[in-house]
Formats: C-alpha cells, sequence, structure tokens
C-alpha cells in the first residue's frame, strides 16, 4: 500500500526533511570535494609557475665567466693564441693550468655579441695579448661581461676597457 503524503501546512513531512537534508549533504559534498580540487590544482599551478619561473630568471641572470682553475681541463690547447673563434671551456682550464712550455697561461676574454663594443676594442686586446706569450685572447659570447682576465685562482671582470687594469693584471 502506497503512503499517502501528508497534507500538513505547516511543513514538509519527515520523509521529505530525510530527502532534503540528504540533497544538502550530497551538494555539500560536492562542493567540499571541488574546493580539494581547486586547492590541489593551485597548488600545482603556483610550484610549476614558480619553477619556470625561477629558471626563466636564473637562465637570463647567469653570469659565466673565464675559470680560474684547471678543473674539467682536457690536454689540448687551441691552435693559436690569438683567436677569433670561442675557446671551449675545458680548454679555457687547460690554458689555467698551464701552457707549453708549464708555465700558468691567462685568459683575455671579451664579449661584443652580448656587450656594445668600441670597434677598436679587439685590436687594443690584441696589442696588449701579443706582449705577453703567456696571455690567450678570444671572444666568449656567453660571458656575463664586456672584458675578463683569468688566470689561476683570479679573475678580473670589466665592463669598460681599462687598459691599466689589464696591464696590472697581468703584470706579476
Amino acid at each position: 500500500m502506497a503512503r499517502k503524503k501528508s497534507a500538513n501546512p505547516s511543513g514538509p513531512d519527515k520523509r521529505e526533511r530525510r530527502q532534503q537534508a540528504q540533497r544538502a549533504r550530497r551538494q555539500q559534498k560536492k562542493t567540499e570535494q571541488l574546493k580539494r580540487r581547486l586547492k590541489i590544482i593551485g597548488v600545482l599551478l603556483a610550484v610549476v609557475l614558480v619553477g619556470v619561473g625561477g629558471v626563466l630568471l636564473f637562465s637570463g641572470q647567469a653570469k659565466l665567466y673565464p675559470p680560474t682553475s684547471p678543473a674539467g681541463h682536457i690536454e689540448t690547447w687551441p691552435a693559436q693564441r690569438i683567436s677569433t673563434v670561442p675557446i671551449p671551456l675545458p680548454v679555457q682550464a687547460h690554458i689555467i693550468e698551464h701552457i707549453p712550455g708549464g708555465t700558468p697561461g691567462v685568459l683575455l676574454e671579451y664579449n661584443c655579441t652580448r656587450f656594445k663594443c668600441k670597434s677598436d676594442l679587439v685590436a687594443k686586446l690584441t696589442t696588449i695579448a701579443e706582449r705577453y706569450s703567456y696571455v690567450y685572447l678570444a671572444p666568449y659570447p656567453q660571458m656575463g661581461a664586456k672584458i675578463a682576465l683569468a688566470a689561476r685562482n683570479r679573475r678580473l671582470v670589466l665592463n669598460q676597457y681599462d687598459e691599466a687594469k689589464i696591464i696590472a693584471f697581468l703584470t706579476p
């Protein structure tokens, strides 16, 4: 026998109240699940953004300079002391260790790719490098400065040509 609904004008009967409560609980559960999912998505998105932002930030600001130690070197030298092409880092490290003859070498490198250089900069640096048999001159397009000199355990970084500072670095 089917149950009759109460015609109570004062409100829903017990069964209707139970159904409404169940619907409210289901809706609340769905809302909580959605909030949890959104929170997880937000955290994941934040992690990704921080990671990508960090990579972009640090990759754009990473400053590379010539090595000051022979770590990671290979046993070879460039074909010439004064070069118009970059010297690979392992070869730079070998120059820092020693040049032919056994004495430590000095790197004199410049970056006119990322920095604006005067037209005579390379000629001036070449003139200086030719005076010292232990100096190797080459471009270094990834370098974080216009000019850098490197010897074992010391480095000079210049954002403009300064002959006096370069000579002082090269002169023991």
